[in-house]
């Protein structure tokens, strides 16, 4: 996508797909304001994983409360997350560059956003548009990420996240392939891309779940809930009043016996499971003990088995740097003030009374 209102687009195109799908608007020409208007108009491409409980981002609830204009309390993005969104912006004509150099095909970039013609609610903003062999035109992607999630690529994967975006686009314009590429270091050998060919059945599902999401949550004000607990309560403290220590206990009766229940069995479940991984955790020290105390200097051995099985052994020294922060208090206060930032967080807890 575009950096609306900052980036220049030279030998930007529009409308190469009116014949397949209304126009919404021409991208090019808007504020950042009115970008995430118009956002909110539809369901987009990157709400889709989020929709389908897919999403390692997002929530169903977040695209939700986003499409419905329900005021949040959106937190302040920190200096990691701006660097991943500039960097994701600066690298997608990179990716793109480097997608047209080894195929060959010719790469245009379109700036309209448009909707489907029978489902107005999907809405379409695609990175960049390739020209087949045969004339006809595709859609490519543009991602990146980091080496850690290198292995979600590897034997011709896709993200399932990306997939359903890709056959969200192909759905509304209506074409038969979408590319889509990432880039995950600084070399060629770092760049991958995976072909997705438009299958219907799947289409029709994901159809299918987006309607289903449109009409009965976001027409209706019916918010949808996730399974994914962690997400689920991030989503949930943007829709909080912030703690007031003022307030005296809330007094609630009988309404929540069953989440309660259900909260103090899970608790208890977990450190039967944390006992038992503790234990697993000292046995494995323990069979390892004689081979680090074997190995003695070495960093690296290859051990061949009774079985004839080769295993390669590694106990290399790491090196980890840290701040003794009660010394830099003491010694350099105002270094350490200067430097010095808080952040403000809610714990939960629930422990049964004693009734006298």
């Amino acid at each position: 996508m575009p950096d609306i209102g900052n980036e220049v687009l030279t030998g930007a195109q529009s409308g190469l797909f009116k014949d397949k799908a209304d126009v919404v608007v021409d991208t090019a020409t808007l504020t950042e304001n009115d970008w995430h208007y118009y956002r909110t108009l539809g369901i987009g491409g990157s709400d889709v994983g989020a929709i389908f409980g897919i999403s390692p981002w997002t929530t169903a609830r977040d695209v939700y409360l986003k499409k419905t204009g329900i005021p949040v309390n959106e937190p302040e993005i920190d200096v990691d997350q701006s660097f991943i969104f500039m960097y994701g912006h600066a690298m997608e004509p990179i990716v793109a560059n480097v997608f047209q150099e080894i195929t060959g095909m010719e790469v245009l970039i379109d700036t309209y956003m448009y909707r489907h013609k029978k489902y107005p609610f999907m809405q379409a903003n695609i990175d960049r548009v390739v020209i087949l062999p045969d004339g006809r035109k595709a859609i490519l992607e543009c991602k990146t990420t980091t080496y850690f999630n290198k292995s979600h690529w590897e034997n011709n994967q896709v993200p399932m996240y990306y997939k359903l975006q890709c056959q969200h686009y192909m759905a509304i314009l209506d074409v038969d392939v979408c590319y889509i590429a990432c880039i995950f270091g600084n070399t060629i050998n770092d760049f991958v891309c995976r072909r997705i060919d438009r299958n219907l059945e799947e289409e029709k599902k994901l159809i299918e779940m987006e309607k289903d999401f449109w009409e009965n949550n976001v027409l209706l004000n019916i918010p949808p809930m996730s399974k994914n607990g962690k997400l689920e309560t991030k989503t949930s403290l943007k829709l909080l009043s912030p703690a007031d220590p003022k307030k005296a206990p809330l007094k609630v009766e009988t309404l929540f016996d069953e989440n309660i229940k259900g909260y103090l069995e899970m608790e208890r479940k977990k450190k039967e499971l944390q006992k038992q991984l503790e234990e697993i955790e000292n046995k494995m020290l323990l069979e390892v003990l004689p081979i680090k105390e074997h190995m003695d200097a070495y960093q690296k051995a290859q051990y061949l088995s009774k079985d004839g099985k080769s295993y390669s052994i590694d106990f290399s020294q790491r090196t980890r740097t840290s701040i003794n922060t009660k010394k830099l208090q003491l010694v350099y206060p105002e270094i350490y003030n200067e430097l010095r930032s808080e952040s403000s967080y809610r714990v939960f807890s629930i422990k049964q009374k004693t009734v006298t």
